[in-house]
């Protein structure tokens, strides 16, 4: 039976748009580097929403200003956002609870803001991450185990990888609604048979992992690498998870 739907590879997720996104990212300079890090181990590591206060008291050795100037970059490129002085979301994380329950290996939990940014988790820490979330189309609960080269079954599921586009319009609360789990490809059509307007493609889970991990795995760890505080808390070594798909930006690329 045809599908009504689009079915993509992370290769074919990854557009010119896309990279275009990134590549405007990398020119962000090392100080936003360096903030972005610190930003990413508070929020890590509490759970909670990090101030300005925090991330300057952690970086006692640069200036207030170039500090919060940083900050401001990072919001203004869509990687962190910002709320009455206080950091909310920094992907993949974000410090509201979200359909997105990660559970990490030492008990703690934590959030992450779409299905493609839970999957990523792993290969961004180089830990093992179970999931919790719900099928969008039914409500039915569903747990994944990721580890950092990939999912350990759970292979039925699939993931809608819609836009983000609109999240600054809406509370931190409603985060990307249109990237979503559902347990089967048959749930999957009748959510979308129902919701044909919504923009977007359909990916398994095993390529919303290698896209979750070409983003978080690659790009987003070789961007907060001059960050020692972000280095001192990840097990990752050696090769990025996700540059098996040839996904490798340069300044230089067309």
């Amino acid at each position: 039976m045809k599908r009504s739907f689009v079915l993509k590879a992370a290769e074919e997720l990854m557009d010119e748009e896309f990279a275009a996104k990134w590549r405007d990212r990398q020119r962000i300079g090392r100080l936003p580097r360096i903030v972005l890090g610190t930003v990413l181990t508070e929020l890590l590591s509490t759970g909670q929403p990090v101030t300005l206060d925090t991330v300057v008291a952690a970086l006692r050795h640069h200036a207030r200003a170039d500090v919060e100037q940083a900050v401001w970059t990072l919001d203004e490129k869509d990687m962190i956002v910002v709320r009455d002085d206080r950091i909310v979301l920094a992907y993949p994380f974000t410090a509201a609870p979200s359909a997105f329950t990660l559970l990490l290996p030492d008990g703690r939990i934590r959030y992450a803001v779409c299905a493609v940014d839970a999957l990523g988790v792993a290969a961004m820490l180089g830990q093992p991450v179970k999931i919790r979330s719900v099928c969008y189309h039914c409500q039915e609960r569903l747990e994944l185990a990721v580890q950092p080269d990939g999912p350990r079954g759970g292979h039925d599921v699939m993931v809608w990888v819609g836009e983000r586009a609109a999240l600054r319009a809406r509370a931190c609360t409603s985060l990307c609604l249109t990237i979503n789990f559902f347990r089967s490809e048959e749930h999957l059509a009748a959510w979308h048979g129902a919701n044909p307007e919504v923009p977007g493609a359909a990916a398994t889970v095993l390529e919303a992992t290698a896209l979750g991990a070409a983003i978080f795995g690659k790009l987003l760890r070789d961007l907060v690498a001059s960050s020692s505080a972000w280095s001192a808390i990840t097990q990752v070594g050696g090769p990025a998870p996700g540059a098996e798909h040839g996904f490798n930006l340069t300044e230089e690329d067309p």
